[in-house]
Formats: C-alpha cells, sequence, structure tokens
C-alpha cells in the first residue's frame, strides 16, 4: 500500500477505519512493536467506542476533549495519555 493517503479517503474515511490504515501505513515500523501494540489496544478500548464510527475529518479538537473529560472520570492519567497518543500522531 502506498504510503500517501488521499484527502479523498481522509475526508470520507470514519475514525476507525483511517486509524487502522495509519498504524499500519506510518507508525508500523517507525516505533516499538510494543508501543504499536499499545496504539491498538488504547484506540481500540478507548477511541474506537466513543469516535470509531465518526468521520475523522470532522473530528473536532472539542469532541477530543469531551472524551478526555468522560475517561477522567473512570481512567487513571497514564491511561488517558496513552490513549491520546496515537490521537495526536494522526493529526500530525
Amino acid at each position: 500500500q502506498s504510503m500517501f493517503i488521499s484527502l479523498h479517503n481522509v475526508i470520507h474515511n470514519v475514525t476507525h477505519e483511517y486509524a487502522a490504515w495509519w498504524l499500519e501505513n506510518c507508525a508500523k515500523g517507525s516505533i516499538e512493536d510494543s508501543t504499536y501494540e499499545e496504539y491498538e489496544r488504547s484506540l481500540r478500548l478507548h477511541v474506537y467506542p466513543e469516535i470509531g464510527e465518526e468521520l475523522f475529518a470532522k473530528v473536532s479538537r472539542a469532541r477530543i476533549r469531551e472524551l478526555i473529560a468522560k475517561k477522567r472520570n473512570t481512567h487513571e492519567p497514564a491511561t488517558i495519555r496513552n490513549m491520546l497518543a496515537p490521537v495526536r500522531a494522526m493529526y500530525n
């Protein structure tokens, strides 16, 4: 697969589709295997259930802040940091 994703795919893919593409094509090989596994786990457990079906291009900072606020009620700060690491990287 190409290392570059078309603007069309970024705009039209839901978050879990884009994240799966990003993990495989951008993160894999540039991060440690253990980091890759943690990114995949954090996305699967914390991000996909909340915003996985939302269009990636439409997920706003405010929406991410809502997700963080919700997770603060039930999760440790380290879990939230681990959850945010791949999300930040996908937007870079």
